[in-house]
């Protein structure tokens, strides 16, 4: 991909270079031509952005050498900062010593011909969780199933992205249940881009508060 981004960003000659911190063709050329670059993480990625980075310049040092320009420092990353979704309370498990970061918060998109379930639209009486694998992960029914199993014990209530085409059915919380809220109801939301759909359950009778699961 730097071959093909090279002459490309020869010819544009851009202020900045934004690019995926994971796919590292354009941060490459950039880097080559002196170009200032940012790179967007997908979150909890600064490690694996790094060893990516570090790799990508052993197998492509000749970019710089046939150039005569200098060739970065192994620990340094091809872009100058990375926009980093990481909250903050995870980022010790992610890595990237080296990293300089702009953290962001985003916002998911939610059309505004959905709807949501009264339980979700009102107050929340205790902590709510979010449990997703993402866009690419729709279908993992034993992966799902094992986090909402270990997220059972605590108080929270917790909402499950099942994906477009996925079905609350094939979700339920594998310990007892308490008997002082509904076992399980499930919500399927009319619009995907708003939640997708929901499942709630209670929490083992060994919480505190039995939680309700969403999907």
């Amino acid at each position: 991909m730097k071959d093909n981004m090279l002459p490309v960003l020869a010819k544009l000659s851009p202020d900045l270079v934004i690019f995926e911190g994971m796919n590292v063709g354009a941060g490459i050329a950039a880097n080559v031509l002196g170009i200032p670059t940012v790179a967007f993480s997908i979150g909890m990625a600064q490690g694996l952005i790094e060893f990516i980075d570090a790799a990508a310049l052993g197998y492509h040092r000749e970019a710089w050498t046939s150039r005569d320009r200098p060739t970065p420092a192994e620990s340094s990353s091809f872009a100058g900062r990375l926009i980093d979704p990481t909250p903050p309370s995870l980022l010790e498990f992610s890595g990237g010593e080296h990293t300089s970061r702009i953290p962001i918060r985003p916002v998911a998109y939610g059309d505004t011909g959905g709807s949501l379930p009264s339980w979700l639209a009102g107050p929340a009486a205790r902590p709510r969780v979010y449990l997703t694998l993402g866009t690419v992960s729709f279908g993992a029914v034993d992966v799902l199933q094992r986090a909402i199993t270990e997220i059972a014990a605590l108080d929270l209530d917790v909402l499950v992205a099942v994906g477009p085409d996925g079905d609350p059915a094939a979700f339920a919380p594998s310990r007892p249940m308490c008997t002082s809220r509904d076992s399980l109801r499930r919500h399927r939301f009319s619009d995907w881009s708003t939640w997708s759909s929901t499942m709630a359950g209670t929490a083992p009778c060994s919480a505190r508060s039995p939680p309700a699961f969403h999907s």
